[in-house]
């Protein structure tokens, strides 16, 4: 159904913002207001979630106006920060499995016996190099 709209004071209300957007959870801190979750019981999957967000003043009159410099609205900068936020935490999680995947490996071939001495690494790497300055020594040299 309809709804007739919020009287005079209820947009500061968050009951009133809650009910009226059937949000069910809601976390306070210092300065910190964030609601999540849809009440699955007495409404549909929402395709807009309200995220409420409490900051200092001049924060905000900053942020809004770099928005609008930009021809953005708040919304899409937060989406769009938000987003940046997730990926790099994922590619900061990826990056330690693949790391402890790597290490893993190392130290099962280390036990293995299949392992060299740093000093014949460096030397066998020495001889590569001295093949590719032969065959592209402007390049090696910067001279390219």
């Amino acid at each position: 159904g309809s709804h007739a709209g919020p009287r005079a004071g209820e947009f500061a209300n968050p009951a009133y913002l809650h009910e009226r957007n059937g949000l069910t959870d809601t976390h306070t801190g210092p300065g910190v207001l964030i609601s999540f979750g849809a009440n699955e019981a007495t409404m549909p999957k929402p395709k807009e979630a309200v995220f409420t967000l409490k900051l200092e003043p001049d924060l905000r009159r900053a942020f809004m106006a770099t928005a609008r410099a930009s021809d953005r609205t708040a919304s899409q900068v937060v989406r769009d920060l938000m987003r940046e936020y997730i990926n790099r935490h994922q590619r900061v999680d990826e990056y330690a499995a693949f790391l402890s995947a790597k290490v893993e490996r190392a130290r099962a071939q280390a036990a293995a016996g299949r392992c060299a001495a740093a000093a014949d690494v460096a030397a066998r790497f020495a001889s590569k190099r001295c093949l590719v300055v032969m065959y592209e020594p402007e390049r090696m040299r910067g001279e390219a």
